[in-house]
């Protein structure tokens, strides 16, 4: 037997998926000791809940979540949440209502291996002052995390995926199906019928059959196979369905497809610099004019991670065309995270590239009405419909840029005073031109996340107004 301890990143790639999901293959079985992934601590809740039963403000505990609360009250305007929003209350209770349903992916990659022989799930409430719990402080079920448990721990139990979460409609995509039974089904042979649904139309159905050994394991494969569905954009739903023998939960697992055939950029042009070939290639295949950057101040420039970013005479030039009145965006984390010192060549602003980790405790990212998200589901972004675009860099300055997209957390372990709200995506006006700063991984996903082309033709097109 095994002890594994586990906190990957969120959200979790297709290496994480299948590392949950053997993890113990040719081995005794082993116990996932912790792991899970957490939501932001509802610090206004909290707070209220001091009040209504009269604690005393000096507590430790009160002025705690106090001093975070009146923190995000305090921001709430200023990084544009209540575009979004209209309350703080509302956008946090939207980060549990989201974590519900991570822990329901959760189970279905644990409860699908059959190594694993126990799961001590982090945690049971949110005692030590972050979002790590099913319960909040005050043992408060957090919206829609009791049915997420119950099925999650229901002795026979269909386990779901999809990689990946968000898939392009026109490309394969994979489908996995697994039956977690804690000696729930006698051995056998099992019929069960899984469909995939929208809006009331099924787009895909598999009849097959499952076998139950002797052995009685804790879980049996079902099917695992790639797929592809020319479909419009929208939440489909996997459903499973056993036909006789036993009434199991875990019955239907929500995912995204998303088409991707619209995009076009026809008319528009700009320059790069230390943008990759693929993203480069990509943008001339939707109709933008794409030039290489040499210091002109011609047209409005997308920068990657160039290789000579201590070239002044460009730095000048790109301070230049935003005088001018074009856009100038930053879209790889990296330049500013690697190279501090840049930040102080775009002449603009002071501000920080800052890094901190997602996993159990995570960013919420809350994008606003602009051009630059047209086409996208609105409010606070889920971690499987943006998957690897979910950027783990955030912008910090004292300015006051224009919100494009801002985060927030609280609760954290890795910020002092354990909140922190800033920016993901902002513009700065710069003479009769702006600058933008964007950390959503956009360049590195392209042709692999539907979500970062869009970005990049949105970007591409707003740049060009």
């Amino acid at each position: 037997a095994g002890d594994v301890h586990c906190y990957p990143t969120s959200p979790h790639d297709e290496h994480t998926y299948d590392y949950l999901m053997k993890v113990g293959t040719g081995m005794r079985p082993v116990i996932i000791s912790e792991y899970g992934i957490g939501t932001n601590f509802n610090v206004i809740h909290e707070a209220r809940m001091f009040e209504q039963y009269g604690a005393d403000p000096d507590l430790c505990d009160y002025k705690w979540v106090r001093e975070q609360s009146e923190g995000l009250k305090r921001d709430f305007s200023k990084f544009g949440f209540d575009r979004v929003y209209p309350f703080p209350e509302t956008m946090l209770i939207e980060s549990q209502r989201l974590g519900a349903r991570q822990r329901t992916l959760g189970f279905n990659l644990i409860r699908a291996n059959p190594q694993i022989a126990g799961f001590s799930m982090t945690g049971l409430l949110d005692h030590g002052m972050c979002g790590e719990g099913l319960w909040s402080y005050w043992r408060r079920w957090k919206p829609e995390m009791f049915d997420a448990i119950s099925d999650g721990f229901s002795p026979l139990r269909f386990c779901l995926m999809t990689w990946q979460t968000n898939a392009y409609s026109g490309r394969e995509f994979r489908v996995k199906a697994s039956l977690a039974t804690e000696d729930a089904l006698r051995p056998g042979r099992y019929s069960a019928s899984f469909r995939i649904v929208r809006d009331c139309v099924t787009v895909w159905s598999k009849d097959t059959e499952i076998v139950i050994p002797e052995s009685m394991p804790l879980a049996v494969p079902v099917f695992d196979e790639r797929i592809t569905l020319d479909v419009p954009t929208g939440k489909y739903t996997l459903l499973a369905n056993l036909n006789n023998g036993g009434s199991p939960t875990g019955e239907k697992l929500d995912f995204y497809i998303t088409d991707t055939s619209y995009l076009n950029a026809q008319g528009t042009s700009v320059r790069v610099w230390g943008v990759n070939e693929k993203a480069a290639a990509f943008m001339t295949c939707r109709g933008v004019n794409v030039l290489p950057f040499s210091g002109e101040t011609d047209l409005p420039v997308i920068v990657g991670n160039p290789e000579d970013h201590g070239d002044d005479a460009k730095w000048n030039s790109l301070r230049t065309a935003a005088e001018n009145g074009h856009k100038t965006v930053f879209m790889q984390s990296r330049l500013f995270l690697d190279h501090p010192e840049l930040t102080a060549k775009t002449g603009f602003a002071d501000f920080r590239c800052v890094y901190t980790q997602d996993f159990l405790y995570h960013k919420e990212y809350v994008p606003m009405p602009h051009p630059i998200f047209d086409g996208l589901r609105p409010g606070m972004m889920d971690l499987d419909y943006v998957s690897t675009v979910f950027p783990h860099e955030t912008i910090e300055t004292e300015a006051s840029p224009e919100p494009i997209c801002s985060g927030f957390v609280t609760g954290s372990i890795w910020v002092e005073g354990s909140y922190r709200s800033s920016y993901s995506i902002a513009e700065w006006k710069t003479g009769r031109g702006s600058v933008i700063l964007s950390m959503p991984y956009v360049l590195e996903n392209i042709g692999d996340n539907p979500i970062a082309d869009i970005l990049l033709i949105n970007t591409v097109k707003y740049i060009n107004r």
